[in-house]
């Protein structure tokens, strides 16, 4: 599957962006982050990883779940790592 670089700052709805994240959308995390971590702390930021797109913040943050996963603890991301280390998968 072809991958696509994430937008700098999400915008739900816009027609012209072709990369707008929506929920429910699985984007691969491209950067090891050790500081942004799930609530219960166990599980982190991993190069690689697959995450499900739970939320869409207006400051252009996303909450993401493991892909793998229907419930359990989330990761807030902010804009920035998003912009630079995420692709949608």
């Amino acid at each position: 599957m072809k991958q696509r670089r994430w937008c700098a700052v999400p915008r739900r709805g816009s027609r012209e962006d072709k990369c707008t994240p929506n929920v429910g959308d699985t984007v691969i995390t491209r950067r090891n982050d050790w500081c942004l971590r799930t609530g219960n702390g166990r599980d982190w930021v991993r190069n690689g990883e697959s995450w499900t797109i739970t939320g869409l913040r207006e400051d252009g943050s996303a909450a993401i779940r493991k892909a793998e996963r229907r419930f359990g603890s989330s990761i807030v991301l902010p804009a920035v790592y998003l912009a630079e280390h995420v692709d949608l998968g």
